[in-house]
């Protein structure tokens, strides 16, 4: 309505709009030269009670794919299928999924890229084999429209696990040297000038005065 104006000022009060929160809508691909199989998944982002999305929002459209029919999508019960084509470059990449301890084949998969490449990333891979895992991540080679990627079973990787370090045992203290000498300075006999030879050698009971005196009697 109108607002009034005071010395050049007028108040209007305002209301601060809240904010919904979005919803996302599952998106089936499919391609539309190939009886519409489904080639990926993927999500819109809409606005709560939306009926409809425009593809310009997609971001997730499967590689090697362009939108075939472009413009507003209908959304059903949460979600809407998008029609795609394959691009003219593109090639059909075979993967062979390999055991990489034993060997064995364990299964195959599909991959899209352009004809140029010779290489592809493990992060675009969507068909491991259920109970494996990648033995290597990376980029991986291709060779006449094949590769080959090596897995390990779910099992295999708490084998690869290390084991926890046993905790090493604390080394014993070593002993006091200065008392050990001590110890042993006490214990042995006194040599040099700290003793008299002869005394060293007297049989036990006998002094050496008694022994002096003897021999001045024999004089």
């Amino acid at each position: 309505g109108d607002a009034a104006i005071v010395d050049g000022v007028a108040e209007v009060g305002v209301r601060k709009i809240k904010e919904e929160a979005p919803e996302y809508v599952k998106v089936t691909y499919v391609d539309a030269d190939n009886g519409e199989y489904v080639v990926g998944y993927g999500t819109a982002k809409v606005e709560k009670g939306a009926t409809y999305f425009n593809t310009s929002t997609l971001t997730d459209v499967p590689y090697g794919y362009e939108i075939a029919e472009a413009g507003d999508m209908v959304i059903t019960n949460g979600e809407a299928t998008v029609k795609v084509r394959k691009v003219d470059n593109v090639q059909e990449v075979t993967i062979t999924y390999v055991h990489k301890t034993s060997g064995d084949v364990v299964g195959y998969g599909k991959l899209n890229a352009y004809k140029d490449e010779t290489y592809f990333n493990t992060s675009r891979l969507t068909d491991i084999p259920e109970g494996y895992v990648l033995a290597n991540v990376g980029d991986m080679p291709i060779e006449n429209g094949a590769a080959t990627v090596y897995v390990y079973a779910a099992t295999d990787m708490e084998e690869l696990q290390p084991s926890t370090p046993v905790k090493p045992a604390k080394p014993a203290k070593p002993s006091d040297k200065k008392d050990d000498k001590k110890d042993d300075k006490k214990a042995s006999a006194k040599t040099g000038d700290e003793t008299n030879p002869i005394a060293a050698v007297l049989p036990a009971g006998i002094s050496l005065a008694a022994i002096l005196a003897l021999l001045k009697k024999r004089k």
